[in-house]
């Protein structure tokens, strides 16, 4: 059972909030809030108010950590190899702590998701601030788009914290959470669907869109049945359709992705040749999607851990794309960066880490986790989500957190 009086509970699941507040807003100073969590942990086991009960997600998330570090014993490039295993130490990190959970309390979602939203709306608040300096100074349109609107993260990554934390305002609003009122949530909400907008992170809005869907399904369902649900499920993919192609600040991004695709299908061999540098995001995606799968082939159990780089490179330049080369980006497609760094193996835990927490989402009827693993799960097709601190971070700790049994996040926690 709950008991609300339990100090290292609050204490526990405040330290767990400060850390993705400080992620979100400070990322340079993770580490100290880490620190601080870790000493946490350590205090709750010296005082003995904790015991330790590793979930099927914890073994999964460590599983694809050593993944990686197995991959480090072919590598020809130490230090990369060494960043990367740096880098992913999260994976088997919070599996541990996480695991090592308070006896009386659990984890307080209500806690965790208030720390999130508050380094949503600083960090949104600072590029807003960016913004106007920028059009102050003289700057045009670009001034509230992309990178100056989110200086802090990459837009997609910033996009994946927004609808988190709108699904967590309203969960907390359901969950009658003390201080979650409609009277912030709302405008929370309107202000999160401007910023995707702003973004121009075509995977977000999409997104975004697919997950307002699903909900105004089920809502319809509820309300007046299955009939003007299918009814429905024929009509709101053409008026996605018409936001995505008809929206000013969308339609240049989708029509040219739209273009791009069109040529790319009508013959590959010569876009990925022929397209000429410089060259748009849509563009360089599909060269690299196209050298990634053809490297797969080549090395269907992975590179090495710190080879991707060095592959990704000299498969470019054979093709004439040197200028791309150059850049050493990464796949930008999480599936396709693990497959290929780390073989199928390592791609097939990434697949069931988000198809197990979808699946724990339904069965507990968590509708965070469910948002949560299929928001990895769709970015993932378009960015190398798990490759930054940024997205380590996040989803580890907060999908760990939500599919932990000493979840508590119920109306008593207000």
């Amino acid at each position: 059972m709950f008991n609300p009086d339990s100090k290292y509970s609050n204490l526990v699941s405040l330290a767990l909030a400060l850390m993705l507040f400080t992620e979100v807003v400070l990322p340079n100073l993770f580490g100290a809030s880490a620190l601080i969590y870790i000493l946490t942990v350590i205090y709750g086991a010296i005082t003995r108010e904790l015991k330790f009960e590793i979930s099927k997600m914890g073994k999964l998330f460590i599983a694809f950590y050593l993944i990686y570090l197995i991959g480090s014993y072919g590598t020809n490039h130490w230090e990369l190899a060494g960043k990367t295993l740096e880098y992913k130490l999260s994976f088997i990190l919070f599996p541990l702590l996480i695991s090592l959970r308070p006896k009386q309390g659990g984890y307080k979602l209500s806690y965790i998701s208030t720390g999130l939203i508050l380094g949503i709306v600083i960090t949104t608040v600072y590029g807003i601030i960016n913004a106007a300096l920028c059009l102050q100074n003289g700057g045009g349109k670009a001034c509230i788009l992309t990178g100056i609107i989110s200086p802090v993260h990459h837009p997609t990554y910033f996009v994946a914290f927004w609808i988190t934390g709108i699904a967590l305002a309203w969960y907390g609003k359901k969950q009658n959470w003390q201080g979650y009122s409609w009277r912030w949530i709302l405008p929370f909400t309107i202000l999160g669907i401007i910023i995707h907008a702003l973004s121009l992170s075509l995977a977000g809005i999409l997104f975004i869109l697919l997950v307002s869907f699903v909900a105004l399904l089920v809502l319809i369902y509820k309300r007046f049945g299955k009939i003007t649900a299918l009814i429905s499920l024929a009509i709101l993919p053409v008026i996605g359709f018409l936001i995505v192609s008809k929206t000013p600040q969308i339609e240049g991004e989708y029509n040219a992705a739209k273009w791009y695709a069109d040529q790319y299908i009508k013959d590959p061999k010569s876009f990925v040749r022929d397209t000429e540098y410089p060259m748009s995001g849509s563009q360089e995606r599909l060269i690299l999607w196209t050298v990634s799968a053809g490297e797969i082939k080549k090395h269907p159990f992975g590179v090495g851990t710190g080879n991707l780089e060095e592959t990704m490179h000299d498969a470019l330049i054979d093709l004439g794309q040197n200028e791309l080369a150059e850049k050493n980006l990464n796949p930008h497609n999480q599936y396709l960066q693990t497959c290929l760094e780390v073989g199928v193996l390592g791609f097939l835990i990434l697949l069931i880490i988000v198809v197990y927490g979808i699946i724990t989402g339904l069965r507990n009827r968590n509708p965070v986790l469910i948002l949560l693993s299929a928001c990895l799960a769709f970015n993932s097709l378009f960015e190398s989500m798990l490759q930054r601190q940024s997205g380590v971070v996040f989803f580890t700790v907060l999908i760990l957190v939500l599919s932990s049994s000493a979840l508590v996040s119920g109306r008593d926690e207000a």
